[in-house]
């Protein structure tokens, strides 16, 4: 599935959508450059779950979690491995014990390292454009109309 975006109401819109396909357990990919709207997308997910609080990138703190009630998904954690340059690194955090079949997890920059150390089910690729966002989502779990 691809949409182009051209404002944040466009973005949350999507995510809302996106997130009614989710069933918890998943692992999502942000693939997108600097300032593409990572961030500013699992923002409009944790809002279409429910959430009210305040969404920060995790680019300093890594790991950002989040306590939501949507469904089956009670708890979303959303990673950022930018800064990651050993794939040793990664693997002392021991992703696969973080995550549980009611949580689901962003990983921004999974493909920081040349090895596929992150597993996705699903990729969000968020491209920037003269007037706004190309997303592109794809992955096996899921269908959106598109």
């Amino acid at each position: 599935m691809q949409k182009r975006v051209k404002t944040i109401e466009e973005t949350n819109l999507l995510a809302m959508e996106f997130v009614k396909m989710l069933k918890g357990g998943e692992t999502i990919a942000l693939i997108g450059d600097l300032g593409a709207g990572k961030t500013a997308f699992v923002r409009g997910c944790l809002a279409a779950m429910g959430f009210e609080g305040a969404v920060k990138s995790p680019t300093f703190t890594v790991m950002n979690e989040y306590d939501v009630d949507f469904g089956r998904i009670q708890h979303v954690q959303h990673l950022d491995l930018y800064r990651f340059t050993l794939a040793d690194e990664i693997e002392a955090m021991h992703l696969g014990d973080l995550h549980a079949p009611n949580a689901i997890m962003f990983v921004e920059w999974p493909n920081v390292l040349e090895e596929e150390l992150i597993r996705p089910d699903i990729e969000v690729r968020i491209e920037i454009e003269e007037e706004g966002r190309r997303i592109e989502i794809a992955g096996d779990r899921f269908q959106l109309a598109g």
